[in-house]
């Protein structure tokens, strides 16, 4: 006869360990690699604020959406937190809760400022006289 003994089974769960960090640090460590200095802590408190205040509006991952802000900075070559307030609050205001929301607006952005970009001169140029300075040439 064979005894079998009862093994106890291990229960190993993986998970991601950015979804263990608490809310804000990812942008806090994004900000501090990317940015090349040392965040103070006063902005690391406002990143960490901002974070907080897209979780509570329903944002499922609010420090993506805070990244993007500060990849905005970056862009811009404005590495300090006023600039990313300014950001944040126009997104806020218009609802961004999300990355793909940042990107569909900064397609609309873009789309909207070829627009403007790419409109006809030519009926501008018209509005002056052809010959008004013919009599000052010889």
């Amino acid at each position: 006869m064979i005894n079998i003994i009862p093994r106890e089974v291990e229960l190993v769960i993986k998970s991601d360990p950015d979804q263990l960090r608490p809310l804000g640090t990812q942008a806090v460590a994004w900000a501090k690699t990317n940015w090349g200095r040392i965040i103070p802590k006063g902005d690391a408190d406002s990143i960490l604020a901002w974070c907080d205040e897209f979780s509570t509006k329903g944002s499922e991952d609010p420090d993506a959406v805070v990244i993007e802000g500060l990849k905005y900075c970056l862009d811009a070559d404005v590495r300090n937190v006023k600039y990313l307030r300014a950001v944040l609050t126009e997104w806020r205001k218009s609802g961004v809760l999300s990355v793909d929301q940042v990107k569909a607006r900064e397609v609309a952005h873009i789309s909207q400022k070829n627009l403007k970009k790419n409109k006809d001169p030519v009926g501008k140029l018209s509005l002056a006289s052809p010959n008004k300075y013919d009599a000052f040439y010889l």
